[in-house]
């Protein structure tokens, strides 16, 4: 991951050369042969260069006008905890991605 400058930058950049509304969706997991079983996850490759967030359920917005960014995904249950260990918060993906809101997906 860059530094979250660059990330922001890349987003100045693309608010610049539009107007409204953009989303741009993250990768779920995906099932192999039962739910729990997962194929390696692989983010989609526009959301990770304008986010740098490799993790999947997150969304991104970003409002061109105002160059407001807004990052959407569900917090880590305890279930999740047991099964994947200690993950940060969607505020602390953010704010390594220089983003300045948080929501929920």
């Amino acid at each position: 991951m860059f530094a979250p400058f660059t990330y922001a930058a890349r987003r100045t950049t693309l608010a610049d050369q539009l107007s409204g509304l953009v989303v741009l969706l993250g990768n779920e997991n995906a099932p192999m042969n039962y739910p729990a079983n997962h194929y390696a996850f692989r983010q989609d490759g526009s959301f990770l260069y304008y986010s740098g967030l490799d993790a999947p359920g997150l969304a991104l917005t970003l409002d061109a006008d105002t160059g407001e960014t807004t990052l959407y995904g569900r917090e880590a249950s305890m279930e999740d905890r047991v099964w994947d260990g200690d993950v940060p918060s969607v505020r602390e993906r953010a704010d390594s991605a220089a983003i300045e809101g948080t929501g929920p997906p």
